[in-house]
């Protein structure tokens, strides 16, 4: 029926509205078809990044697979998995072990690598006849066939991942999108890959190993080493060069990571379908097109993280094309970004009390004349509460109500009890609700939670491009660097308790803290204790402090302390992340879910394990090193262009929304 399943598809081709092509070189066939370009969209493959995060597998249970394998713990694992077939290469990785164990004997004999064949297919007997000398044996597996869902935590034990494709036989261009090769980038591990076609495209960024400045550190945006196609010595340069080179290895690591996010997950492959799709039917219906009016109300966005949040997300929501947007402040905010963006933000400033009750009225009571008057199709308010009568409504949970249970003082506890109301009042108004945490979903709504699941969104925050690791040559020092502004939740007080502890064993150790005194009354106990504790020259605080000078304390504190009771994300750990900071923190409240495995926890409670593990980490260069590595890469995975995408993905929902 070859005849009739040609004539299907080009009746399918001829009438379909959208076609996707998951490569330039199939759009390419399908132009040559006579298939109109404006009805092609071009969208790879992707990656569901959290199931092939390899930080999220205990070191024990990677042991234990590698234990399985037989594998020693110090030896580099060098992964190939796919299909034995025709393009994959597998036999041509097979030689390139040949060639590393002709020219470096001793890597082999010493157990120092080892070589993993994932997989199955028509070519497993060529590879298996290639590596049958008992030479090779101690250093290579071929177990076959393995689950799916197993994939990832084989990939998580492994340091190098190899893509060794080849060439069509018949010289004409590979048209597929490589899978396999994005779970590798997702799963934070340099790659070893072929130059050829859309490989080429996803690792242009990478180095070709004939150009590779062997001396230097790895490219900015490097994901690993493309060679040349069936080259077996030019793919065992490129695998011993990683397996040597330990900073290029990881860093690559972390870029890859970085690089799945941004561009290769399923949500990105969906988006763009989506997105051609309107166009297609904007120009099919000659719909003039008109722009969604946004109004971001931040009129409570005026310290902290909700400040930051402002400054980062205003110029991505600008950036959208689809999307006007209006800025609602207060008249006393003033933020440089809102004069940058003059041109592509309108801004409505408020004129009433700043305080709580002053602002809450303006919200709750005159917030709908400027709706109205814009033509608002949605309200965001990056707040617990948003203004109660927006017909299309959008909050974040961003603030922990549980703050509320610290308090003793009276006026605290109404402006909590305040709070709180408005908060569950705003979730059952709001079509749309995004929280910042699975943890602040849990503590702000508590028993509304299986209520307005299907409204809600979990949207990390991400982190500036400014905070990443120091160059090489810069050592890090032996303080102790804590950030946030100085709140009851914040728990300064055991940490200034732990820091009596530390001083007693480490007596010139000093503690900097940046972060305003907002709450006056907590900052004179604050002193008072430090007083007591006579560590007036241990403790420095800094204030409120430029970013710049924040990055390099990050990057040269000796360790992170951020002993906080309750938070819903915590900017702080994540800029920590970003500049390789070695990282303690309570072992509570979202704390734990943004570090990952990337720091030490602790009972916040409890100043003698905040102590401990400042010790530990002060008194120990490996788990310093350790930690600082899981830092970078646990890091990569937050970006303010990620948080945007969705978050705009959100207020389309919102203004389409019927519910």
């Amino acid at each position: 029926f070859a005849k009739l399943a040609h004539m299907a598809e080009e009746v399918c081709l001829k009438h379909a509205h959208l076609i996707v092509a998951i490569s330039s070189v199939l759009k390419d066939e399908l132009i040559a078809r006579g298939v109109e370009e404006d009805r092609i969209v071009v969208t790879p493959n992707g990656v569901d990044v959290a199931d092939f995060d390899s930080t999220r597998f205990a070191a024990a249970e990677q042991q234990e697979l590698r234990k399985h394998y037989d594998i020693p713990l110090d030896a580099k694992v060098v992964t190939f998995v796919g299909t034995f077939g025709p393009w994959h290469g597998a036999e041509v990785f097979a030689e390139a072990v040949t060639e590393l164990y002709n020219a470096y004997e001793e890597i082999f004999s010493g157990r120092k690598v080892h070589f993993m064949f994932l997989g199955d297919g028509s070519r497993r007997s060529d590879v298996e006849a290639i590596l049958s000398d008992k030479k090779y044996q101690q250093c290579l597996s071929i177990p076959g066939l393995i689950n799916q869902d197993d994939a990832p935590l084989h990939l998580a034990i492994s340091d190098v991942l190899v893509a060794p494709h080849v060439r069509n036989k018949d010289g004409s261009r590979f048209i597929g999108s490589p899978t396999k090769l994005f779970e590798y980038l997702s799963a934070g591990k340099s790659v070893v890959a072929s130059d050829i076609d859309q490989m080429s495209e996803v690792l242009s960024d990478s180095p070709m190993m004939s150009e590779l400045d062997v001396g230097g550190a790895c490219p900015d945006r490097a994901t690993g080493i493309r060679v040349e196609p069936e080259d077996p010595k030019e793919l065992a340069q490129a695998i011993k060069f990683l397996i040597d080179n330990d900073d290029w290895r990881e860093t690559s690591g972390i870029n890859a990571r970085k690089l799945a996010c941004e561009k290769y997950t399923w949500n990105h492959h969906v988006e763009h379908i989506i997105d051609q799709l309107n166009e297609n039917r904007i120009k099919e219906n000659n719909l003039p097109r008109k722009n969604l009016v946004l109004l971001f109300n931040c009129l409570h966005s005026k310290s902290g993280g909700g400040l930051n949040y402002l400054r980062a997300m205003l110029p991505l929501l600008a950036g959208a094309q689809d999307i006007e947007v209006h800025l609602c402040i207060h008249e006393n905010q003033e933020l440089d970004e809102v004069e940058a963006l003059a041109d592509q933000v309108t801004v409505h400033r408020v004129k009433s009390d700043e305080g709580f009750p002053g602002l809450h009225i303006y919200e709750q009571f005159d917030f709908s004349k400027l709706e109205k008057e814009i033509g608002a199709d949605v309200t965001f308010s990056p707040a617990n509460y948003g203004p109660l009568s927006s017909p299309n409504s959008i909050i974040m949970l961003r603030n922990s109500l549980s703050v509320g249970f610290l308090e003793r003082r009276p006026m605290k506890i109404l402006y909590w009890l305040a709070l709180y109301a408005a908060t569950v009042i705003s979730i059952i108004r709001a079509k749309r609700v995004i929280v910042v945490s699975s943890y602040a979903l849990h503590a702000a709504s508590g028993g509304l939670t299986k209520i307005i699941r299907n409204r809600v969104s979990i949207i990390y925050h991400g982190v500036s491009d400014i905070f990443k690791p120091a160059s090489s040559g810069l050592e890090r020092e032996k303080f102790i660097l804590t950030v946030s502004d100085i709140y009851v939740q914040k728990n300064l007080k055991n940490l200034i308790l732990a820091l009596d502890e530390v001083v007693k064993k480490r007596p010139d150790t000093k503690l900097l803290v940046v972060g305003r005194p907002i709450d006056s009354g907590y900052f004179q106990e604050v002193e008072h204790l430090i007083s007591d504790l006579k560590l007036e020259g241990n403790v420095e605080f800094l204030g409120g402090v430029p970013q710049a000078n924040l990055v390099a304390l990050y990057q040269t504190c000796g360790v992170f302390a951020f002993p906080s009771l309750i938070e819903t994300f915590g900017n702080p750990l994540v800029e920590a992340m970003r500049c390789g900071a070695p990282i303690v923190t309570s072992r509570t409240a979202a704390m734990p879910e943004v570090v990952g495995d990337a720091a030490l926890l602790f009972e916040p409670d409890k100043p003698e394990q905040i102590a401990k593990s400042i010790l530990d980490v002060l008194s120990d260069p490996a788990l310093a090193n350790d930690l600082s590595t899981k830092s970078l890469h646990r890091g990569a995975d937050f970006s303010w262009k990620k948080a945007a995408n969705k978050t705009i993905s959100v207020i389309r929902e919102a203004a389409d929304s019927n519910v």
